[in-house]
């Protein structure tokens, strides 16, 4: 955070120098700094400390409309980290959108992401793979995947890849074709955690968690 030094000026008017004033705002939500900003010039400029913003709930429909780049264009946004879409079951993307947020993620402060109930079945395997690869934490719970390999497989190379991401969410995940058991079983040990509770593949029927026990015990 950045180091505010407190005029005289700042104890007469406030009662505190600016660095106290900034170890208070800490504790503000999100929501009351809205209206923090709005009561003086001295609030503004401690209230816009862009790490007081970076557990902010972000407006979802503006970054389904116009993607991340207007987001961190904004100073007091630009150590968001996390995005979750969990929360907006209607939320749809066209193509044209999806395709935008997913290339502004790579080069963003974005670390975590979750994809809950939103339609994924479109994305361009590359663009998804590349995308995720960038990030800590990835959520699909319940997300809708495509039904063909080649996007799973793309995930699971990028998986491979990456040198950031730690923890991926399967769990429940609607259309999830199968996966080679070696990449699948290597993309496992390559992660912290991996969730794929009740999510089956759809060419076999059997669980995730059943084909990796085989996989390891032939």
């Amino acid at each position: 955070m950045t180091n505010w030094k407190g005029s005289q000026n700042d104890r007469n008017n406030y009662g505190l120098p600016s660095e106290l004033w900034l170890q208070v705002l800490v504790d503000v939500p999100p929501q009351d700094l809205c209206e923090v900003v709005n009561t003086s010039n001295l609030m503004k400029s401690l209230a816009n400390e862009s790490d007081l913003w970076t557990g902010m709930p972000v407006n979802l429909r503006k970054v389904q409309e116009e993607g991340l780049a207007p987001l961190y264009l904004i100073d007091r946004f630009k150590k968001i980290v996390k995005i979750d879409f969990s929360g907006i079951h209607e939320l749809s993307f066209s193509s044209e959108q999806l395709g935008r947020l997913l290339r502004d993620i790579p080069g963003s402060p974005l670390e975590s992401i979750d994809w809950k109930y939103v339609d994924l079945s479109g994305a361009p395997p590359e663009l998804l793979a590349t995308s995720i690869s960038c990030l800590k934490t990835v959520s699909f719970k319940l997300a809708h995947l495509t039904s063909t390999t080649y996007q799973l497989i793309k995930m699971f190379e990028a998986i491979l890849a990456s040198n950031s991401l730690e923890n991926v969410d399967f769990t429940q995940v609607w259309q999830m074709p199968s996966a080679p058991a070696e990449l699948l079983a290597s993309a496992v040990c390559r992660l912290k955690t991996i969730n794929f509770d009740s999510t089956h593949q759809l060419s076999s029927g059997e669980s995730v968690g059943a084909s990796l026990r085989r996989h390891w015990t032939l």
